[in-house]
């Protein structure tokens, strides 16, 4: 099995062609030639440029270490990170067909990076300091800044944008110095480096590598003979390992064994040296606009069986709870033991809360409060129909679920191609949202839409994107919510990302909707 470093490019096509491939475009690693497709909705033709590498073949000793005629007018450029828990995806247009995003005249540029342990395990120490996936992402934006120019992309026109884990990722570039200079604004779709699952100490993760170690037979202690055996590991034994891997008794967060971590081994090379919640808390981003939001029902795709509910209140939201000394943690995972229909409701919107809004309504007000003139702007999607992904997966359960967004910008499996479709009518409104966002920086520039969407602020001003209405409201209130879930994780935070726990204190984020 061979990784490779690899993008995919797409680029407008200004005229039509009748040739299959395109001409050659010389890159700073060689030429590359593309190929002619056609989008599925409004047949436009376009340039695809795929398996471009963009770094050296992480094999052997590089396994697990760090390191066409131009338009007048250059495009903006999208570069799409992709989710899956950063252990697995795929940089696929089966999944993530840039139809709908071309069609509206921008460069949709795609990378593979390493997942699970060959992206994301540390040691701790220079040489795997975690993170790999992470600068992954970084070389190929740095790619990016370099090359764009020659398949007519504005190289100071770039938005980067991902869900769930690719979301995540996306906001540790935010976070990360690093990254600075390679994006001008950013779009994170339901995950953010507050969400549990996330984020894990730097003791955590190397106790992870430890025990992945052990599992390919690897009983020294000392991080650089683990390394240097597990170079030499078949990649098949490492993969089987760490899919074999549950929760580490001391983790609480979700039960995903390699997630982004802290590192100290080499700062200078790092994407973050301190906990999530401290560049949030200080400010400490990227001076860009920004676009954040997450759907009405994400949990619908994790708690469609009963006993996957039970598993995540009592393994993971109750755990939480009771090590920040909660007294009603009992309770609430009680709630999972007789779910009933009238129950999967309430039970749904806690997970949704708990792993999901609550740290992304924290994020967007700490984010809206940092010293900057740059615009957050704020969404909750409620975009339920026939062909929401979830639905492949449990075809009973309506509501706007995690992944459900993906459909609604990218064009994949089960969606409609009769471009007078009017659930492709109302993506293709849903879609100028996001390549308004990356021309303009707005989403509804002045004279370029019918909706205003206004900056949330630290009220938290939200869009609701409904199917049939895009409308500005205050923040949600939930008053139960607040005082079961929010409140409590909120407490909780700071002792999941080994923060100093005053950390919170002057910062009273509930102050706006108690």
């Amino acid at each position: 099995m061979e990784l490779q470093f690899v993008l995919t490019l797409i680029v407008l096509v200004t005229s039509a062609q009748c040739e299959v491939y395109t001409s050659v475009v010389e890159t700073d690693i060689g030429p590359v030639r593309g190929r002619y497709l056609y989008t599925t909705t409004e047949l436009k033709q376009f340039s695809a440029f795929l398996g471009i590498p963009y770094a050296e073949p992480p094999l052997g000793d590089l396994r697990f270490a760090v390191k066409f005629p131009n338009p007048d007018k250059p495009y903006p450029v999208m570069i799409w990170i992709y989710g899956g828990a950063f252990l697995c995806g795929a940089n696929h247009r089966i999944f993530y067909g840039p139809d709908l995003l071309i069609e509206d005249d921008v460069i949709v540029v795609a990378m593979n990076y390493r997942l699970g342990p060959l992206g994301f395990m540390s040691l701790g120490i220079k040489d795997c300091p975690g993170n790999q996936g992470l600068k992954d992402q970084r070389l190929a934006m740095q790619w990016v800044q370099r090359n764009i120019a020659k398949f007519g992309g504005d190289p100071n026109l770039v938005t980067i944008f991902g869900e769930s884990a690719g979301s995540a990722s996306t906001s540790y570039h935010l976070m990360s110095h690093n990254s600075r200079g390679l994006f001008h604004r950013v779009i994170l779709q339901s995950g953010t480096p507050l969400c549990t699952w996330t984020y894990q100490t730097e003791r955590y993760a190397t106790m992870k590598a430890q025990e992945l170690a052990k599992r390919t037979g690897i009983l020294d202690t000392d991080p650089e003979q683990i390394l240097e055996k597990l170079k030499n590991t078949e990649l098949h034994e490492i993969m089987n390992a760490a899919a074999d891997m549950g929760s580490v008794i001391y983790r609480v967060e979700a039960n995903f064994p390699f997630v982004p971590t802290t590192e100290s081994a080499d700062p200078d090379e790092a994407v973050i040296t301190e906990c999530p919640l401290s560049y949030f808390e200080s400010g400490d981003v990227a001076d860009v606009p920004i676009m954040l939001g997450y759907n009405h029902n994400e949990a619908i795709l994790f708690t469609a069986v009963p006993d996957d509910v039970q598993r995540i209140i009592f393994n993971e939201i109750s755990s939480g709870l009771n090590l920040a000394g909660l007294n009603f943690a009992a309770d609430f995972a009680q709630l999972a033991t007789n779910i009933t229909g009238s129950s999967f409701g309430d039970l749904t919107y806690m997970i949704t809360t708990y792993f999901f809004r609550s740290p992304i309504d924290l994020s967007q007000q700490m984010l809206a409060r940092r010293n900057s003139d740059k615009p957050v702007f704020y969404y909750q999607l409620s975009y339920s129909v026939p062909t929401n992904l979830h639905r492949f997966f449990e075809p009973t359960l309506s509501g706007t679920s995690h992944i459900d967004d993906i459909g609604q910008i990218f064009q994949t499996f089960g969606s409609p191609i009769d471009p007078y479709n009017p659930e492709n009518v109302r993506r293709k409104q849903f879609v100028k949202l996001w390549t308004n966002f990356a021309k303009y920086g707005n989403p509804t520039p002045p004279g370029k839409s019918d909706v205003v969407w206004l900056d949330s602020k630290s009220g938290g001003l939200q869009m609701q994107l409904e199917f049939n209405n895009f409308h500005m409201t205050p923040r949600e209130i939930d008053e139960d919510s607040v005082n079961f879930v929010q409140k409590p994780f909120i407490k909780t935070l700071p002792i999941l990302q080994n923060c100093r726990n005053n950390i919170l204190e002057g910062f009273n984020i509930f102050d706006t909707i108690l």
